[in-house]
């Protein structure tokens, strides 16, 4: 007979002793599982038990040790629990031994008197159970690290197939993932994943996404079964836009600068930087260079200018690097060209050096008279 309460598996076996009987059964039960044994011996009187006691031993798989359990009623192995239970007759004895197994509880039960015994092969399985409902999550964070705007979520619910990859838009940032499972023997193992990298072996891990990342993965696993709960990502650029204009000056020039507008998000002066495309210096370190900034109280438009003091022959072979570089790790640059004001050539005075052609033809007539 068996019945279940609480998870845990309450067996019985009955053996009831006749003379020249043997028997031996095979039984398979879970870690936590009750192991219930009874013997039913016959005999003419209790006190012939306790002369001719009836006893249980059992020979343990994982060691070979052969231990006793018990005597009659008494218990010699902590954990397990021997009991004389209510006679039916006169010479009718019950007797029963129960525990709750783990798996080192594997071996051979018996239960001996007179050279008769009852015996029971047990093996004590490892429990696995699958876990219950899975959550997958993904939340923006902030530059404190704080979680802001919504939660994007994939769940799978106890006893349902695994859902299909989540195709999501997010915007290029700081997000925090999270994966929680209920349940589970043995306890669940949860990895992080991107790419097909792991990325934590652990549910909560702080991640950027940003334009390098087409995936995130959770995946769980416990004893034989397993589960992946996915988002499959598209990422909006987090670069901002950088427009600039193309000034024309001349060497010597006091006057020359580059304006850019930028727009985005977040926008921050302490993210951008003028620097020299020959040798990746900061002009703001130069001499003779000016750097300013704005921005708009929302963040998303900026004012970047790069002022020359006196314009060099090596300006015009230089590029001027606008480049952007945040807390995110994302990059992005604007490389700025001046152009070299073309100078005009000197006009010819056409009055003082060409003569008429009514004159030529009045010089040719003259001369033609002289000669004849």
């Amino acid at each position: 007979m068996a019945s279940y309460s609480f998870g845990l598996a309450i067996l019985t076996l009955l053996a009831t002793f006749h003379s020249g009987c043997l028997t031996s059964t095979k039984l398979n039960l879970t870690d936590g599982d009750i192991f219930e044994f009874q013997c039913n011996v016959t005999d003419i009187d209790a006190f012939q038990l306790f002369r001719d006691p009836l006893q249980y031993f059992v020979k343990r798989k994982s060691t070979g040790e052969t231990v006793q359990i018990s005597q009659n009623s008494q218990s010699d192995v902590a954990g397990w629990k021997t009991a004389i239970l209510k006679d039916s007759s006169g010479t009718f004895f019950p007797f029963q031994l129960s525990g709750m197994v783990s798996l080192n509880d594997s071996g051979t039960y018996w239960c001996s008197r007179n050279n008769f015994n009852k015996s029971i092969v047990l093996t004590v399985n490892e429990l696995r159970q699958d876990v219950g409902d899975i959550r997958f999550s993904i939340t923006n964070l902030d530059e404190d690290k704080r979680p802001t705007g919504e939660e994007i979520y994939i769940s799978r619910a106890a006893d349902e197939a695994d859902p299909a990859p989540k195709e999501v838009m997010i915007e290029s940032g700081l997000y925090q993932a999270r994966c929680t499972a209920a349940g589970g023997v043995p306890d669940p193992k949860i990895t992080l994943h991107s790419g097909g990298n792991i990325l934590a072996f652990k549910s909560i891990k702080r991640v950027l996404l940003n334009s390098g990342a087409k995936d995130i993965e959770c995946k769980v696993e416990t004893g034989e079964f397993s589960h992946h709960l996915k988002f499959n990502l598209k990422i909006n650029a987090g670069h901002p836009e950088i427009l600039c204009n193309a000034p024309v000056t001349s060497v010597g020039a006091k006057d020359a600068e580059f304006d850019c507008l930028v727009s985005g998000k977040d926008l921050n002066c302490a993210h951008f930087f003028w620097i020299s495309e020959q040798d990746m210096t900061s002009f703001s370190d130069k001499a003779n260079y000016t750097i300013e900034c704005e921005v708009s109280e929302d963040r998303r438009s900026m004012k970047q200018i790069l002022k020359f003091g006196d314009v060099k022959e090596s300006d015009f072979e230089d590029g001027q690097i606008l480049k952007f570089e945040n807390h995110l790790e994302e990059t992005f640059q604007k490389v700025n060209k001046l152009t070299k004001e073309e100078k005009s050539s000197p006009q010819i005075n056409a009055g003082a050096n060409v003569v008429p052609m009514g004159m030529v033809s009045l010089l040719f007539l003259s001369v033609l008279g002289l000669l004849m």
